[in-house]
């Protein structure tokens, strides 16, 4: 092939369309900060069911007020939390009563007078309140520190008007 021939095959491949990417089969970084409640959601003294790409996820406010998001499953009988009830800065599952801190552990069985090295506890997810929002980080907790939390200034300037939709939609997070 000589240097005609070989600009022509350049050219030709330059022309050429680039394949189709199926945007639905790109993944998500879970090790950043996502929303996925309004923070008026998340009453004192009540759980609130959520998820994040599919995995279900219950948010709670301690007595303090400070939300907290754990797993939303109890580790005896994966029974949701969000059926439970609030107990100080506990969850207390519905079912049998075992009750989980902020950090997942298991801290209480009604029928133990001491939980000590007790049963295994959930997964909590780092949390944080900002814009009118509750933002969970699921990927590497230790990550959680260390990563950018989102800015959106527009959000916190009383010269825009921010609104908030909640409607769920059956799509690739990308739409």
């Amino acid at each position: 092939m000589d240097i005609g021939e070989a600009a022509g095959a350049i050219e030709q491949a330059a022309a050429a369309p680039a394949p189709a990417r199926d945007i639905r089969k790109t993944g998500i970084d879970p090790n950043f900060w996502y929303p996925v409640a309004a923070s008026t959601e998340v009453k004192q003294n009540k759980p609130f069911a959520t998820a994040f790409a599919g995995e279900p996820i219950v948010l709670f406010r301690g007595k303090a007020g400070k939300v907290f998001a754990l797993e939303d499953r109890c580790a005896h009988r994966q029974v949701p939390l969000s059926n439970g009830v609030i107990d100080g800065d506990h969850l207390r599952c519905g079912y049998h009563g075992w009750a989980f801190d902020q950090s997942g552990k298991c801290v209480s069985l009604p029928y133990d007078k001491g939980v000590g090295e007790g049963p295994r506890g959930v997964r909590a997810y780092p949390c944080r309140e900002r814009y009118g929002l509750v933002f969970v980080f699921p990927g590497d907790a230790a990550k959680a520190e260390t990563t950018p939390f989102p800015e959106i200034p527009a959000a916190e300037n009383p010269a825009y008007k921010t609104r908030y939709l909640n409607r769920r939609a059956n799509c690739h997070y990308s739409f």
